[in-house]
C-alpha cells in the first residue's frame, strides 16, 4: 500500500486521525447550526450566502448573477469546473461573457466573474478558506463566487491547521488564504452552499459518515485500481451513485480496504462499499425477478397470449432479448396459430373437462 504523504506531518498520525474524526463527528451532528452560524457571521462582514440543492441549481444561480451584474468576462478554476456542469462555460459564453485564460486569470478589467472553490468554511468567525489554485482566482473579478459543499464547514479556526495538514506534506506545504469579506466596497464575495444529497445521508448511522469527508482525495491516491486503465470514480461518489445505474462503478472496487486505512477522518469506506455492492446487486436481482415472474405468467396464461397474436408476441420477445441476440441475431417468424391452438384443432379438443 502507498502511504499517504500527510503521515509525515504528524509525530502521532493515529492520534491526529482520531482527533479529526471526533471533530467531524461533532460537526455533522450539529451541521445545521454551524452552517447558519457561518452564514450569519459571513453576512456581517459584507459577504453573501446562497443555498442550492444540486450543482444544476448552482449553474442557474451563476447565470442569474452574471445577468444581474452585467458581467463581461469570467474565469473558473479547474477544481470548480470539475464539479460544476460542463455546460456552464458554454452558457456563460452564450450570454456574451468572454472566458479568460486559466494561465492568467487575473485582469485589471471590471465586470469580471471569478468562480473557484472554497477549501473550508469557519462557522465561528464566518471566514472562508481558499487553497491551491483558487488563490489565483478570488481577487480577479468584480464578483467572486466560492462554491462549497455543506460538509466543508468546520466549527472553529483552531481546528483549521489540523485539517490543512491532511492536504500537504513536508516537501509540498499547502498554500492557503483566509477571506474575511469582500476586498473593497465594489467587490462582491458570494459563497454558494451545495447540499448535493448529503442531508439525505444523515438519518443513516453508517452513510452519515460520508458527510464527514473533507475531499482530501487520499483514498484515491492509495487505490490500486486507480493505477490501472479503468475509469475511477471517487469512492464517496461511487457510494452515493443510484443503485439502478448500468455498470455501476462500485463493482470496480477490489475491497482491499486501503481507502479506509488512508482516510484522515476515519470513514469506514470499505464497509460502505460492501453495503453499496449488496444494495446494487439486490436492485439488479429485483429487476431480473420481475422479468422472470412476467415470463412465467405469460407461459401459464396461454389463453391471454393467444388473444395477443403472434406478431405482437414476436415483437415483445425480440425487445426482451435484443441485447442477448445482438445486432445480427433475430427470432424466426411466428405462425398464425400457437401450438396450443393447433393442438385443439387437430385433436378436436372439447371445451369440456376430460
Amino acid at each position: 500500500m502507498t502511504k499517504p504523504a500527510y503521515l509525515e506531518n504528524f509525530s502521532n498520525p493515529s492520534l491526529a486521525r482520531k482527533r479529526a474524526s471526533y471533530i467531524r463527528e461533532i460537526t455533522v451532528s450539529n451541521l445545521e447550526k454551524h452552517l447558519k452560524d457561518f452564514e450569519t457571521n459571513f453576512s456581517k462582514k459584507g459577504g453573501h450566502v446562497i443555498w442550492c440543492g444540486t450543482y444544476n441549481d448552482v449553474q442557474n444561480e451563476i447565470i442569474r448573477l452574471a445577468e444581474k451584474f452585467s458581467l463581461k468576462k469570467f474565469n473558473i478554476s479547474a477544481k470548480a469546473a470539475l464539479k460544476l456542469p460542463q455546460s456552464l462555460s458554454g452558457k456563460l459564453e452564450n450570454l456574451g461573457l468572454e472566458i479568460i485564460s486559466k494561465k492568467n486569470p487575473v485582469t485589471e478589467e471590471k465586470r469580471v466573474l471569478s468562480i473557484s472553490e472554497a477549501g473550508f468554511l469557519i462557522a465561528e468567525s464566518g471566514n472562508a478558506i481558499i487553497t491551491g489554485e483558487a488563490l489565483n482566482f478570488f481577487a480577479a473579478g468584480q464578483v467572486t463566487i466560492l462554491v462549497a459543499d455543506i460538509n466543508k464547514v468546520i466549527p472553529s479556526g483552531k481546528d483549521l491547521p489540523l485539517f490543512l495538514d491532511f492536504f500537504s506534506s513536508p516537501e509540498k506545504p499547502l498554500e492557503f488564504q483566509m477571506l474575511s469579506g469582500p476586498l473593497s466596497p465594489a467587490h462582491r464575495l458570494i459563497v454558494i452552499l451545495i447540499d448535493g444529497g448529503k442531508t439525505d445521508l444523515l438519518p443513516d448511522p453508517l452513510k452519515r459518515q460520508l458527510v464527514s469527508c473533507i475531499d482530501c482525495m487520499q483514498c484515491v491516491s492509495v487505490c490500486p485500481v486507480n493505477h490501472t486503465d479503468q475509469l475511477i470514480q471517487f469512492p464517496v461518489n461511487s457510494i452515493i451513485t443510484p443503485d439502478n445505474v448500468i455498470q455501476h462503478p462500485v463493482y470496480s472496487c477490489t475491497l482491499c480496504g486501503n481507502c479506509t486505512l488512508a482516510c484522515p477522518v476515519k470513514i469506514d469506506l470499505q464497509t460502505l462499499l460492501i453495503m453499496k455492492r449488496k444494495d446494487v446487486f439486490a436492485a439488479e436481482s429485483k429487476k431480473k425477478h420481475m422479468l422472470t415472474k412476467l415470463f412465467r405468467f405469460a407461459m401459464l396464461k396461454t389463453n391471454i397470449g393467444n388473444k395477443i397474436g403472434g406478431k405482437f408476441k414476436k415483437l415483445l420477445l425480440g425487445y426482451l432479448v435484443k441485447k442477448t441476440w445482438g445486432k445480427r441475431g433475430g427470432l424466426p417468424d411466428s405462425t398464425p396459430r400457437s401450438f396450443n391452438q393447433l393442438w385443439k384443432v387437430v385433436n378436436n379438443y372439447s371445451t369440456k373437462k376430460l
